[in-house]
Protein backbone atom coordinates (compact mmCIF):
# COMPACT_ATOMS: atom_id res chain seq x y z
CA UNK A 1 0.00 0.00 0.00
CA UNK A 2 2.78 2.40 0.95
CA UNK A 3 4.56 1.66 -2.36
CA UNK A 4 1.37 2.48 -4.31
CA UNK A 5 1.00 5.85 -2.57
CA UNK A 6 4.65 6.70 -3.26
CA UNK A 7 4.22 5.70 -6.92
CA UNK A 8 1.09 7.84 -7.30
CA UNK A 9 2.75 10.84 -5.64
CA UNK A 10 5.82 10.42 -7.88
CA UNK A 11 3.65 10.36 -11.02
CA UNK A 12 1.70 13.43 -9.88
CA UNK A 13 4.88 15.30 -9.07
CA UNK A 14 6.44 14.48 -12.45
CA UNK A 15 3.33 15.52 -14.40
CA UNK A 16 3.14 18.81 -12.53
CA UNK A 17 6.68 19.69 -13.65
CA UNK A 18 5.96 18.73 -17.24
CA UNK A 19 2.64 20.57 -17.47
CA UNK A 20 3.94 23.85 -15.98
CA UNK A 21 5.65 25.13 -19.09
CA UNK A 22 6.03 28.88 -19.23
CA UNK A 23 3.71 30.34 -21.86
CA UNK A 24 5.20 31.98 -24.92
CA UNK A 25 4.45 35.70 -24.50
CA UNK A 26 5.75 38.35 -26.86
CA UNK A 27 8.37 40.59 -25.28
CA UNK A 28 8.37 43.27 -27.99
CA UNK A 29 5.68 45.18 -29.85
CA UNK A 30 5.32 46.86 -33.22
CA UNK A 31 3.80 50.34 -33.53
CA UNK A 32 2.38 51.49 -36.85
CA UNK A 33 1.87 55.26 -37.13
CA UNK A 34 -0.34 56.94 -39.76
CA UNK A 35 0.24 60.70 -40.16
CA UNK A 36 -2.48 63.01 -41.53
CA UNK A 37 -2.82 66.76 -42.06
CA UNK A 38 -6.43 67.94 -42.47
CA UNK A 39 -7.43 64.27 -42.89
CA UNK A 40 -5.00 63.87 -45.82
CA UNK A 41 -2.09 61.39 -45.57
CA UNK A 42 1.36 63.05 -45.49
CA UNK A 43 4.13 61.06 -47.21
CA UNK A 44 7.88 61.67 -46.78
CA UNK A 45 7.49 63.11 -43.29
CA UNK A 46 10.21 62.42 -40.67
CA UNK A 47 8.79 60.69 -37.60
CA UNK A 48 10.81 60.25 -34.41
CA UNK A 49 10.27 57.96 -31.43
CA UNK A 50 11.84 57.95 -27.99
CA UNK A 51 11.22 55.90 -24.87
CA UNK A 52 10.77 57.55 -21.50
CA UNK A 53 13.76 56.83 -19.28
CA UNK A 54 13.48 56.00 -15.56
CA UNK A 55 13.26 59.14 -13.40
CA UNK A 56 12.86 61.35 -16.48
CA UNK A 57 10.72 64.42 -15.80
CA UNK A 58 7.77 65.37 -17.99
CA UNK A 59 9.70 68.43 -19.15
CA UNK A 60 12.62 66.28 -20.31
CA UNK A 61 10.39 63.61 -21.85
CA UNK A 62 8.13 65.96 -23.83
CA UNK A 63 10.99 68.14 -25.10
CA UNK A 64 11.12 67.68 -28.87
CA UNK A 65 13.82 70.19 -29.78
CA UNK A 66 16.69 68.47 -27.96
CA UNK A 67 17.43 65.96 -30.74
CA UNK A 68 17.30 63.05 -28.28
CA UNK A 69 15.27 60.35 -30.02
CA UNK A 70 15.79 56.59 -30.30
CA UNK A 71 14.85 56.17 -33.95
CA UNK A 72 13.70 58.18 -36.96
CA UNK A 73 11.76 56.89 -39.96
CA UNK A 74 10.27 58.62 -43.01
CA UNK A 75 6.58 58.04 -43.79
CA UNK A 76 5.93 56.08 -46.97
CA UNK A 77 3.44 56.93 -49.74
CA UNK A 78 0.60 55.78 -47.46
CA UNK A 79 1.87 58.17 -44.72
CA UNK A 80 2.81 55.15 -42.61
CA UNK A 81 5.84 54.13 -40.58
CA UNK A 82 6.35 51.01 -38.49
CA UNK A 83 8.54 50.98 -35.40
CA UNK A 84 9.40 47.46 -34.25
CA UNK A 85 11.15 45.92 -31.27
CA UNK A 86 9.42 48.16 -28.71
CA UNK A 87 9.61 47.05 -25.09
CA UNK A 88 6.94 47.93 -22.51
CA UNK A 89 7.01 51.59 -21.48
CA UNK A 90 5.92 55.10 -22.43
CA UNK A 91 6.96 56.43 -25.83
CA UNK A 92 6.83 59.85 -27.45
CA UNK A 93 6.11 60.06 -31.18
CA UNK A 94 7.00 63.32 -32.93
CA UNK A 95 6.53 64.31 -36.57
CA UNK A 96 7.77 67.51 -38.15
CA UNK A 97 8.26 68.61 -41.72
CA UNK A 98 6.56 70.04 -44.78
CA UNK A 99 3.15 69.13 -46.16
CA UNK A 100 4.02 68.52 -49.85
CA UNK A 101 0.52 69.45 -51.06
CA UNK A 102 -0.32 72.54 -48.98
CA UNK A 103 3.34 73.60 -48.57
CA UNK A 104 2.77 74.22 -44.84
CA UNK A 105 5.28 73.54 -42.06
CA UNK A 106 3.59 70.91 -39.89
CA UNK A 107 4.25 69.04 -36.69
CA UNK A 108 2.56 66.77 -34.18
CA UNK A 109 3.48 65.02 -30.96
CA UNK A 110 1.74 62.18 -29.19
CA UNK A 111 2.56 59.86 -26.29
CA UNK A 112 1.64 56.18 -26.27
CA UNK A 113 2.08 53.38 -23.75
CA UNK A 114 3.18 49.87 -24.67
CA UNK A 115 1.76 47.64 -21.95
CA UNK A 116 3.32 44.56 -20.40
CA UNK A 117 2.98 42.07 -22.02
CA UNK A 118 3.44 44.10 -25.21
CA UNK A 119 1.03 43.89 -28.13
CA UNK A 120 1.13 45.47 -31.57
CA UNK A 121 -0.58 48.87 -31.89
CA UNK A 122 -1.66 51.36 -34.53
CA UNK A 123 -1.74 55.11 -34.01
CA UNK A 124 -3.55 57.73 -36.10
CA UNK A 125 -1.53 60.92 -35.57
CA UNK A 126 -2.85 64.26 -36.79
CA UNK A 127 -0.35 67.04 -37.45
CA UNK A 128 -1.01 70.77 -37.75
CA UNK A 129 0.66 73.98 -38.93
CA UNK A 130 3.19 75.74 -36.74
Amino acid sequence: MKANIISILTVLLCTSFISCKKSQVASEATLTVYVHHHEVPVPNLPIWIKKRQPNQSDLQFYRTNDGVFDQILISNTEAKVTFSGLRPGEYLIHARGLDPILRDSIQGTQAIIIADPPSDKSLYMPVSEF
